[in-house]
């Protein structure tokens, strides 16, 4: 068997990495199993691929392009949709400079959202193991793989509404594509990014699976009620938490109404800076647990559903508010 890529060493996780591509500069930042690629002002997070010599990462851009990087001793080959660069440099970046970078930004926060137009024209579903990417609009699937970046169109595409998801059928010159997505929690195998689908797609009498949806609709349209911060339960009218899915997050603090900027991506969820209405709080009890949310609020680098539904907000693997639905499900994201 082909060896994985092996990790990189302590001190180069979380460090960006410059490289020279005879005239076009990526920056690439190695996490412990995966690695986070800026080209051309976009961020891709890359997954490790099996290889027999150096380090190689694949991960899909927003518009379903394939990036492939294969690090060797200082060099590199980077191919985006099939389309090999020329031979890539390690820039050398002085200590301090490195420090500096280091310190300032956290893969985390090099993270991009996926643009909201795409969650509106298309549903998306992904997999790993191999990588594979199906992109279905009104009309059409948009199937690609590892091995064949250029997608395959299926036409002809139907759908049919199950009570617990949907599957949607396709063809192309014969061939077949059927997806089938149950509503039940999916998790990333790499990211641990949770989804809302867990996908299975047949084409051409192959299976395949995966996720599929937008993680952001495991947010929305709902109101959560907090029921603890910390380990500390809530006592009095509890902090909620509303998301939409233009990127915004607000709700009731505990004394008082606060909102902030909410983004979602490969690496995670963020929370900007919660602003808050400037309400007294006439309880020491309720004033500490405001101060408390707000806090936790902004300690978040990710979030979990767990198996009863209730909303988990991470700080790393510590769950730093946990939260319950306020309302009944409003139903499967639609295709």
């Amino acid at each position: 068997m082909t060896p994985a890529p092996p990790p990189p060493a302590a001190k180069d996780i979380g460090i960006p990495k410059d490289y020279d591509c005879a005239g076009t500069a990526i920056e690439v930042i190695y996490l412990e199993h995966a690695a986070i690629l800026q080209l051309d002002g976009e961020t891709v997070r890359l997954g490790p691929v099996a290889t027999a010599s150096g380090a190689r990462y694949q991960g899909w851009r927003a518009d379903g392009v394939i990036i492939d990087f294969w690090e060797k001793g200082g060099t590199a080959m980077l191919s985006v949709a099939g389309n090999d660069y020329p031979e890539c440099s390690l820039v050398e970046t002085p200590v301090a400079a490195e420090t500096e970078a280091t310190s300032a930004t956290s893969p985390a926060e090099n993270q991009a959202a996926a643009p909201a137009s795409e969650v509106i024209r298309t549903y998306s579903a992904r997999g790993n193991e191999p990588l594979w990417l199906a992109q279905a609009d009104a009309t059409e699937v948009r199937w690609s793989t590892a091995d064949h970046v250029s997608a395959d169109v299926f036409t002809d595409l139907t759908r049919t509404t199950r009570a617990d998801g949907f599957d949607l059928a396709a063809t192309r010159e014969g061939g077949t594509l059927a997806l089938s997505a149950s509503a039940t929690v999916c998790r990333d195998s790499i990211t641990g990014m949770p989804y809302p689908h867990t996908v299975v797609v047949q084409v051409d009498g192959r299976e395949f699976s995966g996720c599929g949806g937008n993680p952001i609709d495991l947010l929305t349209p709902n109101e959560w009620t907090v029921t603890s911060i910390g380990s500390a339960a809530m006592s009095g009218r509890p902090p909620t938490l509303q998301f939409s899915a233009d990127g915004q997050a607000s709700g009731f603090a505990g004394c008082n109404r606060w909102t902030s900027s909410a983004s979602v991506s490969g690496e995670g969820l963020r929370l900007g800076m919660a602003a808050a209405t400037r309400m007294a709080c006439l309880d020491d009890t309720a004033s500490k647990q405001e101060s408390d949310f707000l806090a936790a609020l902004g300690r978040v680098t990710r979030f979990d559903v767990d198996a009863n539904g209730e909303l988990l907000l991470k700080a790393g693997d510590d769950t730093v508010i946990r939260a319950t639905r306020a309302a009944a499900d409003a139903g499967q994201p639609e295709a």
